[in-house]
């Protein structure tokens, strides 16, 4: 014997079949986000690590000719 205590929606409207697109789009557009994204971010972050190891090394020789200078 079959007990059926549980209620179900045995139908579905027009908002449902549009929900269901909707969140199947976002799904698609989050993931489309992370793909294109990620690699993106993360050229961008070693870029900036990179610029600024390079400003570092700039002031470092900036500061050690002004000592030079100021030894004279």
């Amino acid at each position: 014997m079959k007990r059926h205590d549980k209620i179900t929606k045995s139908y579905k409207t027009k908002f449902d079949y549009r929900a269901k697109k909707l969140g199947i789009l976002g799904a698609f557009i989050l993931g489309l986000t992370l793909v294109v994204g990620l690699p993106i971010a993360s050229s961008i972050s070693s870029n900036n690590s990179r610029m600024l190891t390079e400003i570092q090394e700039l002031h470092d020789e900036l500061r050690d000719e002004n000592l030079v200078v100021e030894a004279k």
